[in-house]
């Protein structure tokens, strides 16, 4: 009966004292949950969807991800990168610090690693591209290419969700 996502050993009802010293506390189908403790059941909350079904979303946007993200390291040195780079009024050498930070963190992403390095990835990449979405927005303005890195980061978004959904039911 009850919902998938949720173990049931660290499901419990919380004591109106407790809601009481604690505000922050959210209720989830009928019990009281911390958003501190499991953030991922509140915020991070896909329909009940099969777990087949879940993993080749999971496949399918991390191999996108890929696509996107290990490419960019052979065009480092490409004239469009070095134009793209001046023309948003940054530094030379951030070219190079970004492109091959985005190709460790998009290898550690499709790679069997520890959750907890895999988790940074997500967050190293989701920071670029928001940063990227910002640059893009204070040169340009809002135009069709400045919201590329939306794109990019809503598949990011969907495979750190559906990682999550697979590692947490295991």
């Amino acid at each position: 009966m009850g919902n998938k996502h949720i173990p049931r050993q660290k499901t419990r009802d919380l004591s109106p004292s407790y809601q009481s010293r604690c505000p922050q506390t959210t209720t989830y189908q009928g019990r009281w949950y911390h958003p501190y403790k499991y953030p991922n059941h509140i915020i991070f909350y896909l329909p009940d969807i099969d777990m087949k079904t879940t993993k080749i979303l999971y496949r399918i946007s991390t191999i996108l991800l890929a696509l996107f993200i290990l490419p960019g390291i052979f065009f480092i040195n490409s004239p469009m990168a070095i134009e793209w780079i001046r023309h948003l009024c940054l530094p030379e050498w951030f070219r190079r610090e970004a492109s091959i930070g985005t190709f460790i963190w998009g290898l550690i992403i499709i790679l069997p690693v520890r959750p907890r390095l895999k988790e940074r990835a997500y967050v190293a990449l989701g920071i670029t591209y928001i940063s990227a979405l910002i640059a893009h927005l204070r040169v340009d303005g809002v135009i069709f290419m400045s919201f590329t890195p939306v794109v990019t980061f809503a598949i990011l978004l969907v495979s750190y969700i559906t990682y999550h959904k697979i590692h947490d039911s295991k």
